[in-house]
């Protein structure tokens, strides 16, 4: 199963939130954390990478935190993804054939390698605010969930 790595996922929550604070107020990891139950070692490490690659601004500091640098509408959801957990690929040989102990015997190369391009064709067309509209008027998945 293809699954998003957890930095990704945290970093998506985070931004979701800052999104929706008042221009110019920061945010900091602790009160995302305590916000949406998100393991703090884990969003703070993605939300340094962002900070890194210039997705988010960081501020020092006791009254410090982050805030949203880049234009989520320009923001392609590849370059958040790549920014924080590398190179997209859905098998070892998409990035180097070496890697993979069936390399001379697959008969699925060329359709995973289709496949994976199609995935960062997708990534790449994606906006980080086209993911995230929206989701205000979307049912929450708690209603989905059964106990």
């Amino acid at each position: 199963m293809f699954k998003l790595n957890k930095k990704v996922e945290y970093a998506i929550i985070a931004l979701q939130h800052m999104k929706n604070v008042n221009e110019g107020e920061m945010s900091t990891v602790k009160e995302i954390c305590e916000l949406y139950g998100a393991p703090f070692d884990v969003t703070s490490r993605a939300m340094q990478k962002m900070a890194s690659a210039g997705i988010l601004k960081s501020i020092k500091g006791a009254h410090g935190g982050y805030l949203i640098q880049e234009n989520l509408g320009e923001l392609k959801l590849l370059d958040l993804i790549e920014s924080i957990s590398g190179d997209i690929s859905l098998a070892n040989c998409v990035i180097d054939a070496c890697k993979c102990d069936m390399i001379s015997t697959c008969n699925i190369v060329d359709p995973i390698t289709r496949l994976n391009e199609l995935l960062r064709k997708f990534f790449a067309e994606m906006t980080v605010l086209d993911l995230l509209q929206g989701r205000e008027s979307q049912p929450q998945m708690k209603e989905f969930c059964h106990e």
